[in-house]
């Protein structure tokens, strides 16, 4: 800075004389950027109200650079053109319709929310509300940025900046004030921005919308209805998590069909939704994007489609209505909404419902065929039992394991204790079931052939051979084939007849020369039972067509 532009700055630093006033406007106006920067910082720094309205005059003159330079002196001292500010706005209009506009634009940018007062006031200075375009619209900007500063200071992005919390309470005391003063004549943007900021538990804004009598109710709760501001949505997110929301709110929630504010409530609440939820759910007869606007689900994902799945189970819509949802969802969801569905028709018996597990069966996504599968038993269809054999070969856990939870009573446990009840058919059937299921069944079954009891150990051969488990077991067979009771050594000997490992054939061939007879016969029966096997394997090598 040269010396000369450096004494001058000085000069309208600290003059006390009007005449300073012409040489900060020439100053302003000069073509070079270094003089207008430095008699900019200047004037800024003085307290006067002439030169504020000055500057605010001057305003709409300047490049992006001035502003940026003024606006940031303003947001670290603000109250030095606060008496400027307000005596724009509340000027009279005509010649100072401009200089309004330049203050209005000044206050958005600076983020000065102390001036809200003032622009509410200009509103209720005034006879109409045509013509205050300008001030309408600095309110919007104004708590547009109060807004933004609340999240950003709410998601941590502080960088030095205040705690926005005492602007906030400021700005919705304001608000409160002139909603109180003018009920009846409240601009769509003032109540926009009191419905934005208020928090729910507000005393005035639970007023007007537990009051339906209120002057301010319809409006509220068309702003509600009609708004796509996105804090809105959230607000009502918010309400549908409060067990206290007015029932008014719950029902414009129920209403609103618009595709931006269904993405983000589904998305907000969540799976699986929260009991508070569930229980304003309840509340609700009618849902219309649950109902006669439930296509608007398919364009959502499948998250969002299987949270509308869980909300639409805990209301209290039509049963008709809540099939008609499901099936829809089954058959043309995602695959998380089509899994929901399909858990939910578990709630649902009769044909058609039986009908949809049936397809759902052949889902190409395993968890809504699974979903399927746990409710074959459950629905008696003729085919379950069968059915469910084959998905326990299934080569994907999660079937294999939904067919293993569905048959969970064939357990070895129980099967020991009917075995004696059960016809040899019966027998094998079950125990083919019992050893694909019970994991524990091979281990048990080894237990149950070292028992001390006699009884115990024949029954255990019978059980390996019902279970079609004699190559498992064969050492223990082995083993019980050379024991010293005949019975067990016979039973034994016969077990491993069913068994096609190579091992047991020599113990086969010495137990037919055993001294007891009816040992010797069942090793002679075994060896002929394991080449018939293989005779008819080797058959079927060389003939193939013989297996079709």
């Amino acid at each position: 800075m040269s010396a000369g532009l450096q004494a001058t700055s000085q000069v309208i630093a600290t003059s006390c004389n009007r005449s300073v006033l012409a040489l900060i406007e020439r100053g302003l106006c000069s073509s070079d950027p270094s003089v207008r920067t430095s008699v900019l910082r200047a004037a800024l720094g003085r307290h006067d109200l002439e030169t504020h309205s000055l500057l605010i005059q001057c305003y709409g003159e300047w490049d992006a650079t001035d502003r940026a330079i003024y606006c940031d002196a303003l947001r670290q001292v603000p109250q030095r053109a606060a008496p400027a500010l307000r005596r724009a706005l509340l000027g009279p209009t005509g010649e100072g319709s401009s200089l309004r506009e330049r203050a209005c634009s000044i206050i958005v940018a600076t983020r000065d929310y102390d001036q809200l007062s003032a622009l509410l006031q200009v509103i209720e200075s005034s006879e109409a509300s045509h013509g205050l375009e300008t001030v309408r619209a600095a309110i919007v900007g104004l708590v547009g940025e109060l807004r933004q500063s609340l999240a950003e200071w709410e998601n941590g992005m502080r960088t030095g900046a205040l705690d926005p919390s005492a602007s906030h309470r400021k700005v919705l005391h304001a608000l409160e004030a002139h909603l109180a003063g003018r009920p009846r004549g409240v601009l769509p943007e003032v109540l926009h921005a009191f419905v934005t900021l208020a928090p729910f538990e507000n005393p005035v804004l639970q007023q007007v919308l537990s009051d339906e009598a209120h002057p301010l109710h319809a409006a509220t709760l068309a702003i509600l209805r009609q708004s796509s501001d996105s804090s809105i949505f959230e607000r009502l997110v918010m309400q549908m998590r409060d067990a206290n929301a007015p029932m008014a709110v719950l029902q414009v929630i129920a209403n609103r069909n618009d595709l931006p504010f269904l993405k983000q409530l589904l998305h907000g609440l969540r799976h699986p939704v929260p009991l508070r939820v569930l229980y304003n759910m309840q509340r609700l007869d009618q849902v219309a994007w649950l109902e006669e606007k439930r296509e608007l689900l398919l364009e959502v994902d499948g998250r969002a489609q299987a949270a509308a799945i869980e909300l639409a189970s805990a209301s209290n819509l039509d049963r008709a209505a809540l099939f008609e949802l499901l099936a829809m969802l089954l058959k043309e969801g995602l695959a998380e909404g089509r899994r929901a569905s399909c858990q939910a028709l578990a709630a649902f018996s009769g044909s058609a419902a039986d009908a949809l597990i049936r397809a759902a069966l052949d889902d190409p996504d395993a968890s809504v065929k699974s979903a399927a599968i746990r409710q074959l038993r459950a629905r008696r269809l003729p085919e379950a039992l069968e059915k469910l054999a084959e998905y326990l070969e299934s080569t994907v856990p999660e079937i294999r394991d939904a067919a293993r939870s569905s048959l969970a009573e064939f357990s070895f446990a129980r099967f020991r204790a009917m075995f004696d009840l059960l016809g040899e058919a019966e027998a094998r059937a079950t125990g083919h079931l019992v050893r694909k299921i019970d994991h524990t069944a091979s281990q048990k079954l080894i237990e149950e052939l070292h028992a001390s009891s006699i009884m115990s150990r024949l029954r255990g051969i019978e059980m390996a051979v019902a279970m079609a488990a004699t190559d498992d077991l064969q050492p223990q067979l082995i083993e019980l084939a050379r024991h010293e009771n005949d019975a067990i050594r016979r039973e034994a000997i016969l077990a491993l007849g069913h068994s096609a490992r190579a091992e047991g054939e020599s113990v086969l061939a010495a137990a037919s020369r055993d001294p007891n007879r009816g040992v010797a016969e069942a090793a002679r029966q075994s060896l002929l039972q394991r080449r018939h096997r293989r005779t008819l394997s080797e058959n079927d090598l060389h003939h193939p067509d013989r297996r079709a």
